[in-house]
């Protein structure tokens, strides 16, 4: 039976996290304030500060922190030392990710050519997935690998044992191949063993594994090309989990298929049945974003307001419970929420000062805050302490005095013109963000003693310098 949810029936969680959030802030006044994006792997987790550097953190037997070794890390650690990362995603044994100049880099576990670069050798450090540098966006599975390039074209590698690489055939590939000669595709997702993904007249495609329904075509028929399942021509947004889907009509609406033996699909119920079909969540029309990974979601609204549902074994719902949700539960009263993402069993959520927090289990400090310990609450993530050394003196422009006393003056040689400067602490905290300056002039009475990065804006380029106050 469908059962429609009202607003009126979302419930709030209740408000003894932010007490517990206060109170764990106010013990740690340096609030790491560093992290731009975050995405998961099924037991570790990589993200992106604002600097630019990558950092990961939690199980590595097989080299997927890419950090040069295998052994475990409980909190954020540097990939390498470049600081031009731009996405970077986990799958259960391997990682992927984009730079700033749309090269894609891969590391981990490889026996099943995941890492696309034509061998089986796995690799604990980033190397790079051919010369080109025309990808736009990638996603990682079981053991296998999706990305999409700027024309539009389709690419798949690695295991193939359920035709998830969608070239009509179960072989596996250890390079990037083509799906089919489409060149119309917007966007896709990928699942454990499957891919979904939405072209760019907004018809929704799916290949691979489809033992739960999770095609919503109605059956459970396995597709070993692209196939058009869901009916309709105005799919959004499709986020892909193990045996269940979601997806974003672009009315806005909610939509749900697949299992639901763990209230995944946020109906109000729980059921072994499957559902073949898409069934809308509520009644809503203002869903922004979505993700799914096992067997729990979370869902963005427009107005920024974040709601869970699902699987709640370790706490990965954030509500201080270890209770299933049956359907879409407000995460807090916060409308700040800017960036998350799931592991198997955890939640992570980066809000728009730029402070990360997660949730749920933490058997391979895949939480990063430095222990194994699950939390039923969030915690925030601290951050990697700021080199000084990284930053130099810019020809481009000269600060003085430096040291500084009170106020301290900006001189750019090239006559350029100062936006706006954001001063951040070595825990990485913004101690001043994106303040605009008159006359290139700033008063730092109220700065501690100590170093900084002064990060400067000029003519829309960045420029960091070590600051120091006597």
């Amino acid at each position: 039976m469908k059962i429609t949810l009202t607003n009126q029936k979302f419930k709030t969680i209740s408000n003894k996290l932010f007490l517990f959030l206060i109170l764990l802030f106010i013990g740690n006044h340096s609030i790491a304030q560093c992290w731009k994006k975050v995405e998961k792997g099924a037991w570790h987790t990589l993200a992106i500060q604002e600097d630019g550097k990558l950092l990961s953190w939690g199980l590595n037997q097989a080299g997927q922190l890419g950090i040069g070794n295998n052994t475990d890390m409980l909190s954020p650690v540097q990939v390498g030392t470049d600081s031009d990362w731009h996405f970077a995603e986990g799958g259960v044994q391997h990682s992927v990710a984009l730079k700033t100049n749309n090269s894609l880099w891969a590391w981990g576990f490889n026996a099943q050519g995941q890492l696309g670069d034509g061998t089986n050798i796995d690799s604990n450090i980033p190397i790079q997935v051919n010369t080109d540098t025309d990808w736009q966006a990638v996603g990682v599975g079981n053991f296998f690998t999706v990305a999409l390039k700027n024309d539009g074209t389709l690419w798949s590698w690695g295991v193939n044992d359920h035709g998830q690489l969608g070239d009509n055939t179960t072989n596996n590939k250890n390079a990037p191949a083509q799906i089919g000669v489409d060149n119309d595709w917007q966007s896709f997702s990928v699942g454990l063993f499957h891919v979904l993904a939405i072209k760019t007249d907004g018809s929704l495609w799916g290949w691979g594994l489809n033992n739960y329904g999770q095609f919503g075509d109605g059956s459970t028929t396995n597709r070993l090309v692209p196939t058009q399942i869901a009916p309709g021509n105005n799919w959004e947004e499709v986020n892909a989990s193990i045996d269940h889907t979601l997806a974003i009509k672009s009315d806005g609406t909610l939509w749900a298929w697949g299992r639901n033996d763990k209230s995944q699909l946020g109906n109000g119920t729980f059921s072994q049945t499957l559902t073949l079909l898409p069934v809308q969540i509520g009644l809503d029309s203002d869903w922004a974003n979505i993700r799914t990974y096992y067997q729990h979601n979370i869902a963005q609204k427009d107005d920024n307001t974040l709601w869970v549902w699902g699987y709640n074994s370790n706490g990965q719902l954030g509500n201080g419970t270890l209770d299933n949700i049956l359907e879409p539960t407000l995460f807090d009263s916060g409308t700040n929420w800017e960036t998350t993402a799931l592991g198997a069993f955890n939640t992570f959520v980066i809000n728009a000062d730029n402070v990360m927090l997660s949730c749920g289990k933490n058997q391979f400090g895949e939480l990063g805050d430095g222990t194994t310990t699950d939390r039923l609450e969030p915690i925030p993530v601290g951050c990697v302490l700021l080199e000084t050394e990284d930053y130099g003196i810019s020809p481009q422009l000269k600060v003085y005095p430096n040291p500084i006393k009170d106020n301290f003056k900006i001189v750019s040689s090239a006559q350029g013109n100062i936006e706006k400067i954001s001063i951040i602490d070595l825990t990485g905290k913004f101690v001043v963000k994106n303040q605009e300056i008159s006359n290139a002039a700033f008063n730092s009475e109220f700065l501690e003693a100590g170093i900084y990065i002064l990060q400067i804006v000029m003519d829309g380029e960045i420029y960091n310098i070590k600051l120091i106050k006597d």
